[in-house]
């Protein structure tokens, strides 16, 4: 098939290199199938060639990305913490929780840990499903990875419930029963861990029963 129009075969257009016109646009511009730096292939009309709105598959919007994210302070972020968290739980045996994340196997998929563009596709993801600041960051399957299908925001309590070796008492967990009787979870947790209390004593049971006559 040709093209009536300019030819710019193998002109180069930033980090791309035009090979040859394969359609039009709705607008009538020729579309020219081109080669990037990278060696990815894509199809970019000839008005964004020549202006320079396109000047790679997309691998440099990416790069530019990440250097902007270190220029401007993205480290700093809370996402970027949490993202930090991840690896230091998974790959840092000094860690205190390695042993319940890295020392059972878990670890986190190639997308999110890729070198220079992990935390980007993580950056992305959180914000496309729901993240913001008061939500942290949960598995669905305990013995699973940290990566897409595996993770989603929550908040706090819910994580508590949800926590390996959680301690339950008549069908509910001790979070659920703290915020029935507005007490401090981590009190309670400490007069039946650190005391030696019964469950009923570190909620104030006989208490209640005795307000209750």
């Amino acid at each position: 098939m040709t093209f009536k129009g300019k030819d710019i075969s193998n002109q180069r257009f930033g980090r791309l290199t035009a090979i040859e016109p394969v359609g039009k646009s709705k607008d009538r511009k020729i579309i020219w199938l081109c080669e990037c730096d990278c060696g990815n292939t894509k199809n970019v009309p000839i008005n964004y060639l020549s202006s320079g709105d396109t000047q790679s598959c997309g691998c440099l919007n990416i790069e530019l990305i990440v250097k902007r994210s270190k220029t401007h302070g993205m480290s700093k972020t809370r996402l970027y913490k949490i993202w930090c968290g991840m690896k230091y739980r998974c790959f840092t045996e000094t860690c205190p929780e390695y042993i319940h994340y890295g020392g059972r196997g878990i670890t986190i998929c190639e997308e999110w840990i890729e070198d220079k563009i992990g935390f980007l596709n993580f950056y992305n993801w959180a914000n496309l499903n729901g993240y913001s600041k008061d939500l942290t960051i949960e598995r669905i399957k305990n013995n699973g990875n940290y990566c897409p299908e595996n993770c989603k925001w929550t908040n706090m309590l819910e994580q508590t419930r949800n926590r390996r070796g959680n301690v339950f008492y008549n069908g509910k967990c001790m979070s659920e029963w703290c915020e029935e009787y507005n007490l401090n979870y981590g009190s309670v947790m400490s007069r039946k861990n650190n005391l030696g209390w019964s469950i009923e004593e570190s909620l104030e049971i006989e208490n209640r029963k005795d307000n209750k006559k």
